[in-house]
């Protein structure tokens, strides 16, 4: 009979971004923890190959495209990732269980294993100093933890750009993504009216996303396959 160690320093319950962010710096304090998490986990699998291959010789494409109930082309209200097949046991029956009624909005939560991390958006920033001036610590002691967390997810869109100092984060990220024709036109055409653009305030850059460009701690680069919005099979979000 094998005997399991029931004794811990902290009980973490949900495995979603929250309780990962919590955990790190408990873990690495030295302490024994605990995640506790269950509900709902993924019924359908990921797309393997590049969207546009799937779209063009994937007999199942369905599967993941629009789902059995049709919801993902049916259902128009909310964002498109909470539609699609691969993503809905995130959100299924949250409303529901919690007896939340919503009126001109949506609410969203998860009763999912991981939570909203099944499904979390990629698109990052820092705070500014002026939107920290009512809290409590100093802006520059945020500095240390925007390098530890972006250090641990990955962050790529790394660029000497009018949006730098926007985003904050290029001193931890990695390089962007490659442009394709269609974004290399719109970066040409920003840069010849750019003067113009910049004196009515309309400012053009990279964005600075948790997407890997470089492989890290066993996830793999982005491969450019166009399933972000069902869920990269190679971790690369």
């Amino acid at each position: 009979m094998r005997t399991v160690n029931t004794e811990f320093d902290c009980i973490v319950i949900g495995s979603g971004p929250a309780g990962v962010s919590v955990s790190f710096p408990l873990l690495e304090a030295g302490k024994k923890v605990l995640m506790v998490d269950g509900g709902r986990t993924a019924n359908v699998p990921l797309p393997d190959q590049p969207y546009l291959a799937a779209r063009t010789g994937d007999q199942d494409q369905w599967r993941w495209f629009s789902g059995d109930a049709r919801a993902a082309v049916t259902v128009v209200k909310g964002s498109p990732k909470l539609r699609v097949p691969t993503q809905q046991f995130a959100f299924d029956g949250f409303c529901q269980a919690n007896r939340i009624e919503t009126r001109d909005f949506n609410a969203t939560g998860s009763l999912a294993a991981g939570g909203l991390s099944n499904a979390w958006g990629c698109g990052v920033a820092s705070l500014s100093d002026s939107e920290l001036d009512s809290f409590p610590a100093p802006a520059q002691e945020m500095r240390s933890s925007y390098a530890t967390i972006a250090n641990r997810i990955g962050i790529s869109g790394r660029s000497n750009d009018d949006l730098s100092a926007y985003f904050g984060l290029d001193e931890w990220s990695q390089a962007p993504i490659a442009l394709d024709a269609n974004h290399q036109y719109l970066v040409q055409c920003y840069q010849r009216k750019k003067a113009l653009l910049s004196e009515h305030g309309f400012l053009m850059g990279r964005s600075r996303v948790a997407v890997l460009t470089e492989g890290k701690d066993g996830r793999e680069s982005c491969d450019l396959s166009a399933n972000c919005l069902w869920g990269c099979h190679r971790g690369s979000t």
